[in-house]
């Protein structure tokens, strides 16, 4: 299945990572990458395995990666989007999905 980030969803992932590298662990960070790594190749194969969210945006799915980072995506027609990546150190308002 095919893949696509969204915009926003780089934005967020990449801010992220800035964050971890200036102000926590490398093991903190390669547990991010990794664990990102794994969840997309498991949502290619079984877009369904993550549970569906309630949101203002319908049937966006949100896959836990570590305990403080969550990625939320959809599926249709044979595509996934990578809708945005929140780390829960932030303020839950600032979580916006496309």
């Amino acid at each position: 299945m095919k893949i696509i980030w969204s915009k926003k969803s780089l934005e967020h992932y990449e801010g992220i990572l800035d964050y971890l590298q200036i102000r926590k662990s490398k093991e903190e960070f390669k547990s991010l990458t990794k664990g990102v790594e794994k969840a997309l190749k498991h949502i290619a194969i079984q877009p369904s395995l993550y549970p569906v969210i309630n949101l203002e945006v319908p049937k966006v799915r949100k896959a836990v990666i570590t305990k403080k980072t969550s990625m939320f995506y959809k599926s249709d027609q044979g595509v996934i989007k990578i809708l945005a990546f929140f780390d829960t150190r932030q303020d839950p308002d600032k979580l916006k999905i496309e």
